[in-house]
Order: structure tokens, then sequence, then C-alpha cells
């Protein structure tokens, strides 16, 4: 093959290498540049952490779980970002925790379990890309999220709370002192005082039994 010939098949390669090395997925903790993508950012704000029926688990449990390397918060940014998360907005009303973009809380009291947390699809469809030395947010864009690797690890921090006595007394001593999550009136519904979740733990909820099993978990 001539030389000329290998420079035609091989030019649009070095394109490619060039445009990849240029172009990549953002450092989630810098602040992104936001393109004008034709809403506002109160409009961002709830495609990020309006609740779309996914309820992964109660919020406040979510909250006070620890990991399983220590008494690191699961839910810390730090970590949760470790997975392909971006940062979201702390003073948004949608998200009084600091969560993720992609996390919401559903506005839904469950008996004994309080408001859910859950995923929605801006977790999947939101990404950072730098250009440079900038950071531009793509609304829309295809996310770099290990999902497989993020709910292993939440399992196994369940699995530690459950079995490890002391770190289920840590677990419901933070579950008992911390308040309900606010709920903005600009949030897509208000949840009325009298729908607000009791504070009282479930009576099952020990490290070494289930509900109606009649058996020792250990």
């Amino acid at each position: 093959m001539s030389k000329s010939a290998w420079t035609f098949l091989l030019f649009p390669l070095v394109i490619a290498s060039s445009a990849a090395l240029a172009l990549t997925a953002a450092d989630s903790t810098q602040s992104p540049r936001y393109l004008d993508q034709g809403w506002s950012n109160q409009i961002r704000q709830l495609f990020y952490h309006t609740p779309q029926g996914s309820r992964m688990m109660p919020y406040d449990w979510f909250m006070a779980l620890e990991s399983t390397g220590g008494q690191e918060m699961f839910a810390a940014p730090a970590n949760l970002e470790r997975y392909g998360f971006l940062k979201g907005e702390v003073s948004s009303p949608l998200n009084p925790g600091g969560l993720p973009i992609g996390f919401a809380i559903d506005t839904v009291s469950i008996p004994e379990r309080g408001r859910f947390v859950g995923i929605t699809c801006s977790a999947c469809h939101t990404t950072n890309i730098s250009v440079g030395d900038q950071s531009v947010r793509i609304d829309g864009a295809p996310a770099l999220i290990d999902f497989d690797r993020f709910y292993a690890d939440l399992a196994a921090a369940v699995k530690r709370t459950l079995f490890d006595g002391a770190a289920f007394q840590r677990f419901s001593q933070r579950i008992l002192a911390q308040p309900n999550p606010p709920l903005s009136t600009n949030s897509v519904n208000s949840l009325p005082s009298s729908k607000r979740p009791s504070r009282a733990m479930p009576q099952y909820a020990t490290p070494r039994s289930f509900p109606d099993s009649g058996a020792s978990m250990r």
C-alpha cells in the first residue's frame, strides 16, 4: 500500500485521538459553564431533582448510612462522585441534603419510613465535558456512572449496618436525631405537615432479625 493510501486511512484516527485528548469527561468538582439550552436554572433543577417514582430507600436511612470502609457517610459527595455522579447544588430547594444530580426525594410519605430517595433520568443524562481548561455542562448527554459498583457498594453498606451492632447503633442514632428534610413551596408538590413521617424507628429494625422471620439473622 502506498504512503498516500496509509495517510488517507490513518488521518481520521489521528484527528479522533486529538479530539479525545481535548474533549474528555470533566472533573465533577469543577464548576461548569452552562450552555444556553433553552431553559432556566429553575427548570434545570426540576430536571435534576424531581422524583419520578424510583424509591431506592428511605431518604433518612440513605443519609445516615455509613460506607463499608469505616464511618465515612455513604451519601457524602466525595463518596458518590467516585461512581461518576455529578455534584448537585446545595442551595436547591429540591435538594436540601446536597446530593448529586439525579437523586430526588419523593414527596409522598410512607408510614414508619418517611420519604424515599431515588434515581431520576437526569443521573444518566447529564454530563460535564472538558474543553481545554473549561468544564461545560451538557444536559441530556450520556453520563459516565458506574451503577453496578454503586449498587453493589450500597448493598454491602446496608448489610454491614444490619450485622454490625456498633454500625447499627450509630445509624439508628442518626435517624432519630436528624430532622425531616424541608420541602420548598416551589417544589412540584408541597408536603402538608400532617403527612410528615414519624420519627419512630420500625419495630423490627434491629441488627439481628427480619420482620416475621421468627429466626435470628445470625
